[in-house]
């Protein structure tokens, strides 16, 4: 499967995840009003968990609060040990195996499934924190067509925008839309661990910016739990593209939000 390939089955994928934990959890209500075998049971509850977690293997990404790369995988497990929570115990029994201490069990194992690679990704955050900035960067065209870059810098990033054919891929954007198919919005995303900042063309020098960037929170004030916006932007100039983007190299993610927000 190539990289188009692989993005329009992940485009395919995230628009019917929902139903992906939905649907067993209602097979699950289903077999224990209909008093099915207690693997079935625990199977249906692990379902979800399994499914983010190879999502996560398999495209580096997950979506549930936007995380890439390492964090995406630790992420991934995360979800995976929290609907084993409530599957594990059903498949014991149904093996004749019950739980010992079973009143310590859940609030042990919720614990651990919600917290501890949230942790994780935080102490790896803090490791890495005085690392090279690297700032990679991909570009999509009008038929969903992707091209992974290398690693730029912010003087590489505004010749990327220069350089980009915005005279023929809008053009090819509109064409393909009267055409009743879906068009795919040009342009070039930068990302940054976490942080994704995406330039599309919209008209002659006029862009639409798109940005996914996590800020640092602590819950009950010492537990790392990041939070993700996602702010989207139309209308916007050159000028102020280029200034946007300056803030994204900087890691002025703040005053990103505060620009676009306005």
């Amino acid at each position: 499967m190539d990289r188009k390939q692989k993005k329009e089955f992940q485009k395919k994928l995230n628009k019917i995840g929902w139903l992906i934990v939905i649907v067993p959890l209602l097979f699950v209500w289903y077999s224990i009003r209909q008093g099915k075998p207690p693997l079935l049971i625990g199977l249906l509850l692990m379902s979800p968990g399994v499914y983010f977690l190879i999502y996560s293997l398999y495209f580096k990404e997950l979506q549930v609060g936007n995380y890439r790369g390492f964090n995406a995988i630790i992420m991934g497990f995360s979800y995976f040990l929290l609907f084993s929570t409530f599957g594990i115990p059903f498949i014991l029994i149904h093996f004749g195996i019950y739980l010992r201490y079973s009143d310590w069990y859940f609030p042990i194992a919720l614990v651990i499934a919600l917290f501890l690679p949230r942790i994780i990704i935080s102490i790896s955050d803090w490791i890495n924190k005085d690392s090279n900035y690297v700032v990679e960067y991909w570009t999509q065209f009008h038929n969903f067509d992707v091209k992974d870059g290398d690693e730029v810098n912010y003087d590489d990033a505004m010749k990327l925008i220069d350089n980009f054919e915005w005279d023929r891929e809008l053009p090819k954007k509109r064409q393909r839309e009267k055409d009743g198919k879906e068009g795919c919005p040009p342009g070039i995303g930068f990302t940054y661990k976490n942080n994704l900042f995406d330039v599309m063309g919209v008209d002659k020098d006029i862009f639409q910016i798109y940005v996914e960037l996590s800020e640092p929170r602590q819950l009950f004030g010492f537990i790392p739990f990041p939070k993700t916006r996602k702010i989207e932007s139309k209308d916007i100039d050159r000028k102020n593209v280029d200034l946007l983007l300056k803030y994204f190299f900087e890691k002025r993610y703040a005053d990103i939000i505060k620009s676009i927000s306005k």
